[in-house]
């Protein structure tokens, strides 16, 4: 069994080669345009790069990652093994990389830079490794 920091430092990578690869955010038009796990053009934001086209589920959008371990289990089905407690902190990770690399970033000729500083911001909050962008 992966221990949660390692599925952490994992997931923060996958997520920031996600982000620069695709080198925009996933938006969808609904209320206005905001950002979505799955979005136009087959786009993907920082969470939603994770979720496998199994577990998704489009009554996701708008709603904040750290509602899926309750609400879409399928989502992210390894949570079934941890205890309460590191569910949160895994659901709290979440959170904090979709704000910090992707929600409330501009989309400018900068999105990569700021992708980056969103991924040290994260890294450094849950004690994980800087290993991209060096």
């Amino acid at each position: 069994m992966t221990d949660l920091k390692t599925q952490m430092q994992a997931d923060l990578n996958k997520m920031y080669d996600h982000l620069i690869k695709q080198g925009r955010k996933s938006v969808i038009r609904w209320k206005g345009v905001r950002c979505a796990y799955r979005g136009k053009g087959g786009t993907m934001c920082a969470v939603g790069c994770l979720i496998s086209d199994e577990g998704y589920n489009p009554k996701m959008e708008g709603l904040p990652a750290r509602q899926f371990a309750r609400f879409f289990p399928a989502a992210f089905p390894f949570l079934a093994r941890y205890e309460d407690l590191d569910k949160s902190l895994y659901t709290n990770f979440l959170n904090r990389a979709q704000d910090h690399m992707h929600d409330l970033i501009s989309e400018d000729a900068d999105f990569p830079a700021r992708v980056l500083d969103g991924y040290k911001d994260v890294a450094r909050k849950f004690g994980l490794k800087v290993e991209r962008g060096q």
